[in-house]
């Protein structure tokens, strides 16, 4: 239960952070373009926001979520970080999107059947390895984000 509302409260967070660093950009980019004698209009603005909220959610969260947890788990030894928290974190951020960017849904779209092969392939695999993945194999119970985390840590593991 306090997993729950931990992970609830970081997804709030990260958020915060995303939708501020979206404001960021696209003020500092008006006023370049304006330096430039550019005029940007609203839906311009508004385009641009959701082409970087985009891009944050469909690429930088989950690849840097395994850059992250990796070291930690690297340096830990705890599977839990890889197999619960983190994961359990991806889960919540990407249930507040209402509609999974279509861009993310085509990108993961071949993950279950390299993973399928993989798992099929006689060599010997640590429980780690299977367990990541058995869960892009179940995709679409698996969310998106969760998957593009988990193939990252795969491609970190060299599986």
């Amino acid at each position: 239960m306090a997993a729950d509302i931990i992970s609830e409260k970081m997804a709030e967070q990260v958020s915060l952070i995303v939708n501020g660093a979206r404001e960021r950009f696209t003020d500092r980019l008006e006023e370049y373009l304006k330096g430039k004698k550019i005029k940007i209009q609203d839906d311009d603005k508004r385009t641009i926001e959701k082409m970087f909220s985009e891009y944050v959610q469909t690429y930088i969260l989950a690849e840097l979520a395994a850059v992250m947890s990796f070291a930690i788990y690297s340096s830990s030894g705890n599977e839990e970080v890889l197999k619960k928290t983190v994961p359990a974190l991806l889960d919540e951020i990407e249930s507040k999107w209402g509609q999974t960017p279509e861009s993310l849904v085509k990108e993961t779209g071949s993950l279950p059947a390299c993973a399928k092969k993989a798992l099929e392939k006689k060599e010997e695999k640590s429980e780690l390895v299977v367990s990541l993945l058995n869960d892009i194999n179940d995709m679409p119970k698996t969310k998106h984000l969760k998957a593009t985390f988990e193939a990252m840590l795969l491609a970190f593991m060299m599986e």
